[in-house]
């Protein structure tokens, strides 16, 4: 996608997204809490929500 096709809460959700699996993955004296777990499984849903509304013929089915 190009800049400002997504709104500013779906990048700033996308670099949340980003900086928790670089914790979760490389982090061996920090973890993911719970929380943090949530909030990225909502931020996700709104991304996926966002691209198939951008692309319905593609993701078909996930509005549903």
């Amino acid at each position: 996608m190009k800049a400002g096709e997504w709104s500013g809460e779906l990048g700033e959700g996308y670099s949340f997204l980003l900086k928790l699996r670089g914790t979760g993955d490389y982090s061996a004296l920090v973890r993911v809490t719970s929380d943090e777990a949530e909030k990225a499984v909502k931020i996700a849903a709104d991304i996926l929500k966002a691209v198939a509304e951008a692309h319905p013929s593609v993701f078909r089915g996930l509005l549903e």
